[in-house]
């Protein structure tokens, strides 16, 4: 069918068609990608930051929630997991952890969650729900192994001694966890990313203790913590201090500092 005529056309113009034409379709298929891997960066750096900003509303949250168990507690904060009969972290039939979190849960806000959403699936810790028993609590942090039955009262320096970090199940994306969690007769527990200990023990610090594990750097089987080190976060990992602060946590922050046998700094044992 041929154009229709157009009066206010000049003489000798162009005519123009309803249909698409080759030329279109070549500008649409290079300036669409185009446009999208300019967009791209602009959209993955704005969902990085919400992803941030959620993650320390969460870590908010569970301060005020450790708090609120601490006052019905008589000023302690709770063990870091059940323990099993055998020794080891109490494991239900699902195969999830009941631990600090299952603890703190009812004192939750209902607006937060124990997992960062830069966590990936696999490095999450399924922990049992504190009241439904069909329902599991994901978890992506880990209370210092020190600070379990602590009492807020006898820690020197709450405001810059770590309670809570960031952490990664299991060993998966490469992260740091050369000491298995296991019971007395030997057997290694399922779960462990609820636990932060040390590289040569789970339970007490030695003056050989060098970096803590199971904190949310990525590709770091052998401990190396360098300046170049993925985190959770471009900017590391995120962490809660027994008053509650909020902070960040570069790859180096892993390794410990002591005075004589006790750590100090922000992995205090004091």
């Amino acid at each position: 069918m041929a154009d229709a005529y157009d009066p206010d056309t000049p003489e000798g113009a162009p005519s123009r068609t309803q249909y698409v034409t080759i030329k279109d379709i070549r500008v649409v298929l290079i300036g669409v990608p185009l446009l999208l891997a300019v967009l791209y960066p602009v959209w993955a750096k704005m969902r990085a930051e919400a992803e941030k900003t959620t993650c320390k509303a969460n870590l908010s949250a569970i301060s005020k929630a450790m708090q609120s168990y601490s006052q019905m507690n008589d000023s302690l904060m709770p063990p870091i997991c059940v323990e099993s009969p055998t020794g080891g972290p109490m494991i239900d039939s699902r195969g999830r952890s009941i631990n600090w979190a299952t603890l703190l849960h009812s004192h939750m806000s209902a607006r937060h969650s124990f997992r960062c959403p830069s966590a990936q699936p696999n490095e999450v810790t399924p922990t049992q729900h504190s009241s439904d028993p069909k329902a599991t609590i994901e978890l992506s942090y880990g209370m210092v192994i020190s600070m379990s039955t602590r009492s807020y009262d006898r820690i020197a320096d709450p405001d810059d001694t770590i309670l809570i970090a960031e952490t990664i199940n299991g060993g998966a994306a490469g992260s740091y966890n050369p000491q298995p969690i296991v019971d007395q007769q030997g057997q290694k527990s399922p779960v462990d990313g609820f636990w932060i200990g040390y590289d040569d023990s789970n339970l007490e610090p030695s003056l050989k203790t060098r970096a803590m594990t199971r904190l949310a750097f990525r590709n770091n089987p052998q401990g190396r913590y360098g300046a170049d080190l993925p985190g959770r976060h471009d900017i590391g990992i995120f962490y809660l201090t027994v008053s509650g602060r909020l902070g960040s946590l570069a790859p180096q922050g892993a390794l410990v500092d002591r005075v004589r046998n006790e750590l100090s700094g922000r992995w205090s044992t004091k």
